[in-house]
């Protein structure tokens, strides 16, 4: 849910959900007791915060926390280094940023798929192929997204929900669009 939460074109409902997804990632770091992939999993939706809020620097930061406390979490691990993609882009690292994506897409090929975080992890390294100028891999990753989004859009059986999980969430319409989203 986060990503829908935390997406970067905001409206005041999206503001007040963010302002408790930061308040419930912060109160459980603050908690005792919680495990390394809960507070690694924390630190990535503050990561995300951070991104949606144009704070790349500080999601990078974040998103490093993050990683280690994510390695017995594959697909948690996918969804941070996602945001850590995502922040180095923003912040102009594109090296950096191309390293992350090739070390992401070499762990969904290696697990064989990457689960509920498929579409953001390949709509992400369509971004960062694309700033690179890797333009045949930027649309292999973004038609992958496309295919990968529509799989599951497939698996709702109410048309209204359907429409909803398409267009209400920004980058699901953004990747339905002609162009990846920015």
């Amino acid at each position: 849910w986060s990503s829908d939460v935390c997406s970067s074109d905001l409206k005041s409902p999206e503001r007040a959900a963010q302002g408790d997804a930061e308040q419930l990632a912060l109160t459980m770091l603050s908690a005792g007791g919680i495990s390394a992939g809960y507070r690694g999993w924390c630190h990535g939706i503050l990561a995300q915060l951070a991104i949606a809020r144009g704070q790349p620097e500080d999601a990078v930061r974040l998103a490093r926390e993050a990683l280690p406390l994510c390695q017995r979490v594959p697909l948690r691990y996918l969804w941070v280094q996602a945001q850590c993609a995502r922040a180095l882009l923003e912040s102009g690292d594109t090296r950096r940023a191309q390293q992350v994506t090739r070390e992401m897409l070499e762990r969904v090929d290696h697990q064989g798929g990457a689960g509920y975080v498929e579409v953001l992890v390949r709509a992400v390294a369509a971004r960062v192929l694309a700033a690179v100028g890797d333009d045949a891999r930027a649309e292999a990753q973004q038609h992958e997204a496309r295919r990968q989004l529509l799989l599951r859009a497939d698996r709702i059986p109410q048309a209204d929900w359907r429409s909803k999980y398409l267009s209400a969430i920004a980058e699901h319409a953004a990747l339905l669009g002609a162009a990846p989203p920015s």
